[in-house]
């Protein structure tokens, strides 16, 4: 006798098994198609934020061990610091030069180590020394070269009483160079040292042939330490090789003085790239809701800032 199992094939079940792994491979592909896209747009958006870089200048008054052991204040600087690409530090006052290391690690608690900096030597007439840093985000920039403009042997040929800190960066992945110039005038020399950053350009085009250049800082370019009338006699601002982003009628200082003290200037081979109304002054008392006793407590300046475009 032949026995027939009738239930081994099944039309019906079977057509259903079918169905079923049509539906799956169409589920599955659906999925793959949605998951490439939304790759394919987070690549757009990151290549879009990678052809803008964000800079910055910050006079941290008188930034040392003292001020990283207010309560909020370090958390406040690392919050502005991580805005930018790359941002200029100026009036670090400590001998033991620990407190802007102890900055630079909060900085990178809060952007996952996404920051180095480069410090300069102190600088400065007196025994109250004067240093410069440059934070960088790493994945952004790379470091080319550094270098301190010699001004002459004191004080014969002393025109600066802290010399200005040059680097050069290039953008990752963009093959773009550019040089920042960073300077904090004083406040009494203030007009002629402005004026002699023509030569310091000159030095540096000597130096990385480089003609796309930022010079920023505190130049000090404001009420009385220089007036409109002495812009007639100042180098930097009346040579058509320079353009001036913060005007004169900004307000970069947090006290009730209304002075632009700081100030971003760009060779005009660079003027092209700045992105436009990018220039102004970032008033973080607004930002986070800080009094005036808050936000004096963290500087008497505000951060002057301008974007790149890297493309193009």
């Amino acid at each position: 006798m032949v026995y027939q199992n009738t239930q081994w094939f099944n039309p019906i079940r079977s057509l259903r098994f079918v169905i079923i792994i049509l539906l799956i491979l169409l589920l599955t592909l659906s999925c793959k198609h949605q998951s490439e896209g939304k790759e394919g747009q987070r690549l757009i958006l990151q290549t879009e934020a990678e052809t803008v870089i964000s800079v910055a200048a910050f006079n941290i008054q008188v930034f040392g061990r003292s001020k990283m052991g207010k309560v909020g204040v370090p958390e406040i600087l690392a919050d502005i610091i991580t805005r930018y690409d790359v941002i200029l530090i100026q009036e670090i006052r400590d001998i033991s030069e620990t407190a802007v290391y102890e900055l630079l690690d909060l900085v990178n608690a809060e952007s996952n180590g996404e920051y180095s900096l480069l410090l300069s030597d102190r600088l400065g007439r007196t025994s109250s020394k004067e240093q410069y840093a440059y934070f960088y985000k790493t994945k952004v920039l790379s470091v080319l070269g550094t270098y301190h403009y010699d001004d002459g042997l004191e004080p014969d040929a002393d025109i600066f009483e802290r010399e200005p800190y040059l680097v050069r960066f290039q953008v990752v992945s963009h093959l773009l160079n550019f040089s920042m110039i960073g300077i904090h005038a004083a406040p009494g020399d203030a007009e002629a040292e402005v004026d002699y950053l023509v030569d310091v350009y000159q030095d540096m085009q000597t130096y990385w042939q480089e003609t796309e250049v930022m010079l920023l800082g505190d130049f000090n370019a404001d009420c009385t330490y220089i007036s409109d009338s002495d812009q007639a006699n100042i180098r930097l601002w009346q040579d058509s090789r320079f353009v001036w982003w913060i005007d004169d009628d900004a307000d970069t200082t947090t006290k009730s003085t209304d002075c632009a003290y700081d100030r971003i200037v760009t060779h005009s081979d660079l003027e092209s790239r700045i992105v436009a109304d990018s220039a102004g002054v970032f008033r973080f008392d607004q930002a986070y809701g800080l009094t005036a006793e808050e936000t004096e407590v963290i500087s008497d300046h505000y951060p002057v800032e301008i974007k790149i475009r890297v493309d193009g």
